[in-house]
């Protein structure tokens, strides 16, 4: 499946301006005023903020075993102390640049195959939660 191209000369996508050039991410016109600095438009940054800051620690179960056991290997074995001690300050920062750089591939590896992220789902706000557990009371009184 390709991405989602207009011709050239289309307007931008979020409003009726002359398009720059096309996202990087999603590939449909963007003007100016809509693009970010890294040329992405404003909703798949917005979309790549939260792809980014959503929770997906199945890194850290890949690494962890590993980041032990260069450990333990170093406390056994002596001459490998000298790992057993750099391990925790150099292996712990590499994960956290490799997971980030590879959930940001994964991100634009999404927007090329599907041409567009799927839409958040809503979040309630505390009114909406409030309001909920009042009908739910309500309910609960005519039983």
């Amino acid at each position: 499946m390709t991405a989602y191209r207009e011709a050239a000369n289309a307007p931008c996508h979020q409003c009726d301006r002359p398009a720059r050039g096309p996202c990087t991410a999603c590939q449909q016109p963007t003007c100016a005023k809509h693009f970010d600095t890294r040329d992405i438009c404003g909703k798949c940054d917005e979309a790549l903020y939260r792809h980014m800051r959503s929770d997906d620690s199945g890194m850290m179960f890949v690494m962890a075993p590993i980041m032990i056991g260069a450990v333990a290997l170093g406390l056994l074995v002596p001459p490998l102390l000298p790992i057993a001690v750099a391990m925790p300050f150099v292996g712990f920062p590499t994960l956290l640049v490799v997971r980030k750089r590879r959930k940001r591939a994964r991100f634009f590896r999404m927007m090329r195959e599907r041409g567009a992220l799927p839409e958040p789902k809503p979040a309630l706000s505390e009114s909406d939660v409030a309001l909920a557990k009042y009908e739910a009371r309500l309910e609960n009184r005519k039983h």
